[in-house]
């Protein structure tokens, strides 16, 4: 399926904030001010840190069809490592095993009616194999534990759980790691590594803006309100 990228601005909006009105989208990400919020974040400077990974920057795409037709919105921070965050101690994050980055934490979400369509897995590759982030060694969508149409997704765009077993906020990671010698226009495929010991450190934190409840991932939420397989 072909799908083109380009960038996400406040002209936008009008077509994307009705997605966000739709109640299993305002479940997984928040209501229609979350997109807004995201657009907010873009204008912060790189270089804060985030659950112990800094932030080296941020990308955000509106998603189109053949016909130029807005379909879904992906994007996500784009970190200098990646680590699994355990939660707070008074000295900062609990950090689970570490990774070198470049890692990006995805965030995604398919115009309602055009669910199970595969626009969602088409927004994922295209991310993906985008020339933008072939720096990026890791991709990472954390997805609620009882959200398999968006595991679905991330299983097809080759993201597969990193552990079978949901963290402490009931997030699933799904992990798409590009071999160091392979090339965006070779395509992105998946390796998957020893595991990495896992040694919790404290480090700082400074926190940007969130949807509500949880965050995971990224600073906006990696989630897909609903995807399509």
């Amino acid at each position: 399926m072909d799908v083109r990228l380009v960038p996400f601005t406040e002209a936008a909006l009008p077509v994307v904030q009705p997605w966000f009105r739709h109640p299993e989208v305002d479940r997984r990400l928040g209501g229609p001010e979350w997109p807004a919020r995201e657009l907010r974040l873009l204008t912060d400077k790189p270089g804060g840190e985030f659950r112990g990974r800094r932030v080296l920057r941020t990308h955000s795409w509106l998603v189109l069809n053949a016909e130029e037709v807005p379909v879904a919105k992906i994007g996500g921070d784009v970190y200098d490592c990646w680590t699994r965050y355990l939660g707070e101690a008074p000295g900062g994050p609990i950090l689970d095993g570490w990774e070198a980055g470049p890692a990006m934490g995805v965030a995604y979400v398919v115009d309602p009616g055009r669910w199970r369509r595969g626009f969602g897995t088409a927004a994922l590759r295209a991310v993906i194999a985008s020339p933008v982030v072939a720096d990026v060694r890791l991709f990472v969508a954390g997805i609620d534990a009882d959200n398999t149409a968006s595991s679905r997704c991330a299983r097809s765009a080759g993201l597969v759980p990193d552990d079978p077993e949901p963290d402490w906020e009931g997030t699933i990671h799904h992990i798409l790691r590009r071999p160091a010698d392979c090339s965006v226009d070779e395509g992105a495929s998946l390796r998957r590594p020893p595991p990495v010991g896992s040694q919790g450190r404290p480090g700082a934190r400074a926190t940007g803006p969130s949807g509500p409840g949880r965050t995971s991932g990224t600073r906006r939420r990696t989630q897909a309100g609903e995807a399509d397989t």
